[in-house]
């Protein structure tokens, strides 16, 4: 049985602004590089078989510093499915600005973004990713996004999106998934 450890990437500029950033690519700030130092030093007693991440530098970046922190080399994949949701139009954006414009910013799981997609189409995504990954790999580091690790929040609890479409995901979360218990949520 594959356990997950599923962790959000650290901080970026835009992220400290409060800006959507959805697919843009901004690297981590020093603070995001910080937050992932401190993610590295939580996980330090893991053992990896393998670690995933979105193919944004934010989520790679982080990945390597925690990789930095394991005993041994690990394997990395690079999977664009793992990657934050698609705002479309709305991309940069401040957070506060669209929840007054579009009430169904992170209220609707089936809103679709003009030009992006909705918080189901990224669900659908990222838990694709994990069912590849069961049963080849028996503990798994997926570094990701906000968006992406409460879609598997949720999947894995058994409770639609709409219950955690606004779970609150710091930049050191840590989301321990699997299949036979109740996900665990900690911060590093």
């Amino acid at each position: 049985m594959t356990r997950f450890v599923v962790v959000r990437h650290g901080s970026t500029g835009m992220n400290e602004q409060n800006l959507l950033i959805g697919h843009l690519d901004p690297p981590l700030s020093e603070i995001g590089k910080k937050q992932a130092e401190r993610l590295g030093r939580a996980l330090t007693q893991e053992r990896f078989d393998l670690i995933v991440t979105s193919d944004l530098k934010r989520t790679q970046e982080t990945a390597a510093i925690i990789r930095s922190y394991q005993a041994k080399s690990v394997r990395t994949l690079i999977s664009p499915e793992l990657r934050e949701i698609d705002y479309g139009d709305h991309v940069g954006k401040e957070k506060e600005t669209l929840r007054q414009e579009e009430p169904r910013y992170h209220a609707d799981p089936d809103y679709q973004h003009p030009g992006g997609e909705s918080f189901l189409q990224l669900q659908e995504r990222v838990n694709a990713v994990l069912k590849r990954l069961e049963g080849e790999y028996e503990r798994v580091l997926v570094v990701t996004h906000a968006g992406a690790l409460r879609a598997l929040y949720a999947a894995y609890r058994g409770e639609p999106f709409a219950r955690h479409i606004n779970l609150k995901v710091p930049h050191t979360t840590i989301l321990r998934l699997e299949k036979t218990t109740k996900p665990i949520i900690e911060t590093a």
